[in-house]
């Protein structure tokens, strides 16, 4: 793949006038265009914003957070629904026997 993202391009595509006004949400996008960025542009904009480290981290500690609500969610329903599965195999277990 080729990397021809410029600077002008990113930051057009950030809607931010320079990487020092990046923002949460912008470092999510700015991490996925990664990949398409000439690798001067990214060193470019990371030496702007010092804190992509740690931004990066709280962007990360709040999915895991939010996708361990919704794992024991899940799980929670799960188990209510085979709870309800095995109740209705019950039913039809006594109804065959009769």
């Amino acid at each position: 793949m080729k990397r021809s993202m410029t600077e002008d391009k990113v930051l057009r595509k950030l809607d931010i006038p320079d990487f020092r006004h990046m923002t949460k949400d912008k470092v999510v996008s700015f991490v996925s265009m990664l990949p398409q960025m000439d690798p001067e542009v990214a060193k470019c904009a990371l030496e702007q914003f010092p804190a992509f480290a740690e931004t990066s981290l709280a962007i990360v500690n709040c999915l895991r957070e939010n996708l361990g609500d919704i794992v024991n969610s899940n799980a929670a329903n799960a188990a209510e629904f085979n709870a309800r599965c095995q109740d209705a195999l019950n039913a039809l277990e006594t109804l065959l026997l009769r």
